[in-house]
C-alpha cells in the first residue's frame, strides 16, 4: 500500500498483470497462490500461457507449414464446454513437413525451426538469450508456472463478512445455513449434504417476490459463484536446476525433462539449450516449453482438457552468473546505418538479454546478478531538464529567452548579435569535447559522421547569425517573428481544433 501512495502509477501496472496474466483476478478473496476464478483459465488469462502441442493424429505432431494454419483458428469465448474447432485434418496432414530421424539427427539446428521465436497463436515455448563471459561454466535456472484444475460443487470457497453470511442463511423466505457453512471469513458449501439447487435453479429457488430482497443479498451472489463453474490455481514449486554450459544436451531435440504431473499425465515441460561461443563471451539461449499434447481440432479456450493441460504465469530466472551485456554477434549492421548509428548513442544503455516471444528485466542496470523473463515489459521514463548545465556561463543564460529576442529585446543589434554568437560557441566547444571521446575501432565511422553533422549544424547556425548583423530587413523579421511565435501557437493550438469540429 505504502508503494501505490508514493507511485499511484503502480495501481494500473498492477491492475493490468492481474487481467492479463494473473493471479489475482477474481473476487473469492483468497491469496494469490490459493486463487479461485470463476470461468475458463483460457477465457480469463491471455498472456504468459504456454499451450500443449497440437497433434493431427495418434503420432504426428503441428511443426513447420502447419503453424500457419493456426491463425485460421477462430479462439472465440462463444465456444461452449466440449465444441469441436472443425478442420480438415487430411489437408493439415499433406502439408505438415516430415521430419525424419535421419534430418534429426544431421541438423543440430532443429530445435531453432521446432520452437520458433516467432508469436505463434497458441505459442508452446518461450525463453532468452544472454551472454556470460568465456570462463562461466554453469549458470543456474529457475522454473516457474501454475496451473489450474477444476472444481467440483463444494469444493471452493468466497471471502464473505459473518453479519451477511448469517443475514442469508437465516433469511426469512427459505432458510440456507444447514447447506452452509463459515469459517475464517470464509463461506463455503458443506459436502458432505444434498443441495436442493443448483447454478440454474438457484434464481427459481428463491423466485417471486418474495424472494427478490434475497437475490439481491450479498450472500447470494456469494453462493452462486459457488455453485459456477471454478478452476482453482495450483503453484508448481519453482524448479531449480543447475545447467552446465559445455555439454552436449543443448542438441536433444525432446528437450530435458524438467516435470511432469503425475496425477493427470496431462502436464509435461522441458528446456532446450544452446551454447553460441563467440571472442566476447557465450551466448546461452534457453527455452522452456510445454510437451503436453491436444488434438488439433479441440483447440478451444471452452475445452476442459486444454484448460488443464496448458501452463499459466510462466517464468524463467537466471542466477548465479556474471552477465556481461548483450551485443549482437556482427559488431556493426551493414544494411542499416540509422541502427548502428542509434546503438553508437545509447552505447551507454546497457541491455543483458533479448526474450524469444517476452521480454526480460533485470535487478541491476549496470551489474546485473539476475535475470527473469516477464510477459509486462516496464520501462520508468526518466526526467528531463532544460536547465543550463552548471558550468554555463551566467551571462548568456537570459538571451534564450524568447522576449529579448524579439521587439521588446533590451539589447541592441550590436550586442545581441554578439551573445547568440557566444552562445552558438557554446555548442562548438562541446562539439571539440565530443571529437576526443574514445570507441571502438569499428564506431569510429560512426562518431565521425556525427561530428560531421554536428559541425554542419555549427557552421548554418554562424552564417545565420552573421546575416541577421548584414542584413536590416532579415534582423527586422527575425525580431518581428519572435514577437509574434507565442501567439501563432496559441491561435493554432486552440482555434484549429475548434474548427475541426465546426467544418465537418
Amino acid at each position: 500500500m505504502k508503494e501505490y501512495l508514493s507511485n499511484p502509477s503502480l495501481i494500473f501496472r498492477d491492475t493490468i498483470r492481474k487481467g492479463l496474466i494473473g493471479p489475482g483476478s477474481d473476487i473469492f478473496g483468497l491469496p494469490d497462490e490459493q486463487e479461485i476464478i470463476s470461468d475458463y483459465p483460457l477465457k480469463r488469462y491471455y498472456s504468459g500461457v504456454l499451450f500443449p502441442e497440437r497433434e493431427t493424429n495418434t503420432n504426428q505432431l503441428t511443426i513447420g507449414k502447419a503453424d500457419d494454419q493456426d491463425a485460421k483458428v477462430e479462439f472465440s469465448d462463444d465456444t461452449l464446454e466440449g465444441d469441436e474447432i472443425q478442420a480438415d485434418n487430411n489437408n493439415v496432414a499433406e502439408q505438415d513437413d516430415e521430419v525424419t530421424e535421419k534430418t534429426k539427427k544431421k541438423n543440430k539446428d532443429l530445435t531453432e525451426d521446432y520452437y520458433s521465436e516467432a508469436t505463434h497463436y497458441f505459442p508452446n515455448n518461450f525463453g532468452l538469450t544472454f551472454c556470460v563471459g568465456k570462463e562461466q561454466q554453469s549458470v543456474v535456472a529457475e522454473f516457474s508456472f501454475a496451473m489450474y484444475k477444476q472444481l467440483k460443487t463444494g469444493q471452493g470457497k468466497i471471502a464473505i463478512s459473518k453479519e451477511d453470511f448469517d443475514e442469508f442463511v437465516d433469511n426469512h423466505f427459505a432458510s440456507v445455513r444447514q447447506y452452509l457453512e463459515y469459517d475464517d471469513g470464509f463461506m463455503s458449501i458443506i459436502a458432505s449434504v444434498s443441495l436442493p439447487f443448483n447454478a440454474y435453479s438457484l434464481k427459481n429457488f428463491f423466485g417471486g417476490e418474495d424472494g427478490k430482497p434475497i437475490r439481491e443479498m450479498i450472500g447470494y451472489n456469494k453462493l452462486a459463484l459457488l455453485l459456477g463453474r471454478m478452476w482453482r490455481r495450483k503453484q508448481i514449486e519453482p524448479i531449480r536446476l543447475k545447467i552446465e554450459l559445455n555439454d552436449k544436451d543443448d542438441y536433444k531435440i525432446e528437450g530435458i525433462p524438467i516435470f511432469k504431473e503425475e496425477e493427470s499425465k496431462n502436464a509435461v515441460s522441458c528446456y532446450f539449450k544452446r551454447v553460441y561461443q563467440t571472442p566476447y563471451g557465450k551466448y546461452v539461449k534457453i527455452l522452456m516449453a510445454n510437451r503436453a499434447t491436444h488434438r488439433r481440432d479441440k483447440f478451444s479456450n471452452a475445452n476442459e482438457t486444454l484448460n488443464a493441460k496448458c501452463l499459466y504465469q510462466a517464468q524463467i530466472t537466471i542466477k548465479e552468473a556474471v552477465f556481461k551485456s548483450y551485443k549482437q554477434l556482427t559488431e556493426a549492421n551493414p544494411f542499416d546505418e540509422e541502427l548502428n548509428t542509434v546503438n553508437f548513442q545509447y552505447r551507454d544503455e546497457l541491455s543483458f538479454a533479448i526474450g524469444h516471444g517476452c521480454s526480460v528485466v533485470w535487478n541491476n542496470n549496470s551489474a546485473p546478478t539476475e535475470l527473469s523473463t516477464t510477459f509486462q515489459p516496464e520501462v520508468d521514463i526518466k526526467s528531463y531538464s532544460n536547465d543550463f548545465r552548471s558550468d554555463f556561463p551566467e551571462h548568456l543564460k537570459d538571451i534564450a529567452e524568447l522576449k529579448n529576442l524579439s521587439i521588446w529585446s533590451r539589447y541592441k543589434k550590436d550586442e545581441l548579435i554578439s551573445k547568440l554568437i557566444e552562445f552558438v560557441q557554446e555548442y562548438n566547444k562541446w562539439i571539440k569535447i565530443q571529437e576526443k571521446v574514445t570507441v571502438e575501432p569499428f564506431e569510429e565511422s560512426i562518431k565521425d559522421n556525427l561530428i560531421r553533422n554536428h559541425q554542419y549544424t555549427y557552421d548554418r547556425l554562424i552564417n545565420n547569425i552573421k546575416i541577421l548583423g548584414t542584413n536590416d530587413m532579415a534582423y527586422n523579421s527575425f525580431l518581428l517573428a519572435k514577437f509574434l511565435e507565442p501567439m501563432i501557437w496559441r491561435i493554432t493550438h486552440f482555434y484549429w481544433p475548434i474548427q475541426q469540429c465546426t467544418c465537418r
